[in-house]
């Protein structure tokens, strides 16, 4: 299959405005009226083959990731798996950061439209950065707690008062000796108003306890909002990290000391 024949394969599609560049032996390259949202036009390669050249891949040859890596990293499990997810929901193989989708010449202008799907969907990780960096915060914490803190037995969910399940605690620590480790994982504002809130009630109906709180980001808070938690709590970790170093202490400092 030559550029001759692609051109007149898409020409019934596109009708006009597209061009095809080969690049090297069975691969070209689309230029057509598609771009992100910046105004680039997409990245979109066709593979030929040659002992069958009916059957064609719609590919982006790894271009997809370089221009997501600029500014913004696939550097964690959670960030893997939703690119994997979107990949493969949508059709596609990913095969050492190369996108592609098998077709054929008659389906290939409706493959071609699909890659752009993803490629979008792929850019878009980037506005969607801030809830993924949150679910981490969350995913992090909670495989910290039941790996490394697992002798201390921890219950997740927990609701001191009977008849107020709204006051939740995000981790219950509880052993034979010392009070109670109550935890509240906080991500923001509304988050450290409600662990706040719900310590000071427990308090106020004279629940014997030890209060903690674990931090995204303790800088992130308004001054007001940090000063509320530093008073109603016994125990802040300013960030995770700072959990996963000292968790283990503070725990046996509260149950055996």
């Amino acid at each position: 299959m030559d550029k001759a024949y692609l051109m007149k394969i898409l020409s019934n599609s596109f009708k006009k405005g597209f061009q095809i560049e080969e690049k090297k032996e069975n691969l070209f390259q689309l230029f057509a009226p598609l771009y992100h949202p910046d105004g680039d036009m997409m990245d979109i390669f066709i593979k030929v083959n040659p002992s069958n050249p009916k059957y064609l891949t719609v590919c982006d040859c790894g271009l997809t990731l370089m221009r997501l890596s600029y500014d913004f990293d696939i550097d964690t499990p959670n960030k893997q798996n939703i690119l994997n997810n979107i990949i493969s929901e949508n059709g596609a193989v990913f095969d050492n950061g190369d996108i592609s989708i098998t077709s054929k010449s008659e389906f290939l202008f409706m493959n071609i439209l699909q890659m752009t799907q993803i490629s979008a969907k792929i850019m878009n990780m980037r506005t969607l950065q801030r809830d993924i960096v949150t679910s981490l915060f969350f995913e992090q914490l909670n495989d910290h707690i039941h790996t490394k803190l697992k002798d201390f037995h921890p219950e997740t969910g927990f609701s001191p008062l009977q008849g107020r399940e709204d006051l939740t605690v995000d981790y219950l620590f509880k052993t034979n000796k010392g009070k109670p480790v109550y935890l509240f994982a906080v991500n923001n504002n509304d988050k450290a108003k409600t662990a706040t809130i719900s310590m000071l009630f427990f308090q106020r109906e004279n629940l014997h306890f030890t209060g903690a709180v674990v931090h995204e980001n303790y800088d992130a808070l308004s001054a007001n909002v940090r000063k509320s938690i530093m008073s109603a709590s016994d125990k802040q970790f300013y960030d995770l990290s700072d959990f996963e170093k000292n968790s283990s202490e503070f725990l046996n400092r509260a149950f055996y000391n």
